[in-house]
């Protein structure tokens, strides 16, 4: 059996890259609880722990972030592992409308509605670019292929390709 090690671990901290593993990048801001926006759904509030703009939905059609989003949810609330492939039935999207964690209020639209989004469960990966602070493999096998192009046919992964890899 190959293992695989880390060199560095560390904490998240603002200024970070992260991704999901739909592709979708972004760099973090940090801020306390009271500071993030919520979403009242149903009635009732739900707190959140990152904000992800899902731009790469209408940009790629990269339709499995809403799809994992989605699988997360149901299978958090049933306490099962919920698996979701491209013929997946369709899983409903959890809506509701966005409040400001500083100041209480409701984003509007430019219609002066409150905005809707969508909202779920998903994994994130950190992209971490400084040299000394990222996590390399250091498994038996490099990442790395021959010179130039791939040779005998083996796949060149980089960096997000292996930190994906491991997780």
């Amino acid at each position: 059996m190959p293992s695989r090690s880390l060199r560095y671990t560390e904490e998240l901290q603002s200024g970070d890259k992260l991704a999901t593993l739909h592709g979708q990048k972004g760099v973090t801001l940090l801020c306390g609880a009271e500071d993030m926006p919520w979403i009242v759904h149903a009635g009732r509030e739900v707190q959140l722990d990152a904000v992800i703009s899902v731009v790469s939905l209408v940009k790629r059609g990269t339709t499995g972030q809403e799809s994992e989003g989605a699988a997360g949810v149901s299978a958090a609330a049933s306490s099962r592992r919920a698996l979701v492939f491209h013929n997946s039935p369709a899983l409903p999207l959890r809506t509701g409308a966005l409040v400001d964690g500083r100041t209480g209020a409701s984003f509007v639209d430019s219609a002066g509605a409150a905005s809707k989004v969508s909202w779920g469960i998903c994994r994130l990966c950190p992209l971490i670019r400084i040299s000394s602070r990222k996590q390399f493999y250091t498994g038996s096998r490099g990442n790395a292929s021959g010179s130039g192009r791939t040779r005998s046919a083996r796949v060149k992964l980089g960096e997000m390709e292996m930190q994906v890899a491991l997780a």
